[in-house]
């Protein structure tokens, strides 16, 4: 079995680094975009939306490898942000083990390539990614119910979207339990902004109307849980 890497080892991903806009470029249209990199040492896919308004949500998921060495080590990213003319201005949120790094870059997206300042990578058919994904899952309560209780379990390297409409000052209360104690959630509210980061429970006062988002994670291989929700 090779040896996990420790968040402050020397593989962790390189900093990003400065990325020239591409001038003349033609004009990206909004929609679904999946990009992939396999080399030596790193294999990753992205993927990301661009909205009708330039707004831009995604996730990366990746595994930095050397068989030779036998180790390996693995971390996602989740960002939002802004498209401008081919340059996408992201807040990035990247877990690496037990490490969580917060930083803003700027990716270049062309018509078949995304520029991290660090990789490249080539533009793929969405439908045959490699990255694992879950269709979001809205939350359903029984009548005259306010709480959910949803079980179920989520593949090292997959997250769980699940989906509850509410309205501005409603209270939202979020826990879950996992058999052997390795799931998390974040609470992304309808501007994509993150309002709770990998927590096991959670009560917050809801800022806005719209969709909030709850993304449930394992913290070490695969995640069998209990997540329970609760609006008032």
């Amino acid at each position: 079995m090779p040896e996990k890497l420790s968040a402050d080892s020397t593989q962790k991903p390189p900093k990003n680094q400065a990325v020239s806009k591409i001038s003349n470029s033609p004009k990206i249209k909004s929609g679904a975009y999946c990009f992939e990199i396999e080399s030596k040492t790193l294999s990753s896919s992205i993927q990301l939306t661009i909205e009708p308004d330039n707004r831009v949500t995604g996730s990366t998921e990746a595994t930095i490898h050397n068989e030779q060495a036998g180790y390996y080590s693995s971390y996602t990213q989740t960002f939002a942000g802004t498209l401008k003319e081919n340059s996408l201005e992201l807040a990035i949120t990247t877990k690496i083990e037990n490490d969580t790094q917060n930083s803003q870059e700027t990716w270049i997206l062309t018509g078949d390539s995304l520029n991290t300042g660090r990789e490249t990578y080539q533009k793929v058919d969405c439908s045959t990614s490699t990255q694992p994904t879950s269709a979001p899952i809205r939350v359903q309560f029984a009548r005259g119910t306010t709480k959910s209780v949803i079980e179920n379990s989520v593949e090292r390297g997959n997250r769980h979207t699940y989906l509850l409409g509410a309205k501005a000052g409603q209270n939202m209360t979020v826990s879950i339990t996992a058999v052997e104690d390795n799931a998390v959630f974040d609470i992304i509210a309808p501007n994509r902004a993150t309002i709770e980061q990998e927590k096991t429970s959670a009560s917050v006062t809801l800022p806005t109307t719209g969709d909030y988002s709850i993304i449930v994670s394992g913290t070490r291989g695969n995640a069998t849980y209990k997540l329970e929700v609760e609006i008032e």
